[in-house]
């Protein structure tokens, strides 16, 4: 897998008519061990969170586009090194609840 894009990208999501904004990383839907585990959650674009039932969650295979990439400094660097052993061991159900 390719890096993971920072907090503040803007991509398109196949099947996707409007950009969304990514705000997160290694979303768990539940703690039950088996729960899916998502690379990146998101808002829409322009509008943000408005209601929590429009964040999106979703894996980076179903970004179709980047249109924007965000703000990458040596603390975002460090953390984009280490999300994927995170999520790695989080879908191995290797995770602190």
């Amino acid at each position: 897998m390719e890096d993971f894009l920072p907090v503040g990208s803007a991509v398109m999501l196949e099947g996707g008519e409007e950009p969304v904004v990514i705000i997160g990383f290694c979303q768990v839907t539940s703690p039950d061990k088996g729960a899916p585990i998502y690379d990146y959650c998101a808002v829409p674009y322009p509008f943000g969170l408005m209601d929590p039932s429009k964040l999106l969650l979703f894996n980076h295979k179903d970004i179709k586009e980047v249109k924007h990439k965000g703000f990458m400094d040596e603390a975002g660097m460090n953390f984009a090194s280490r999300i994927v052993t995170i999520t790695d061991k989080a879908r191995k159900g290797e995770y602190d609840k």
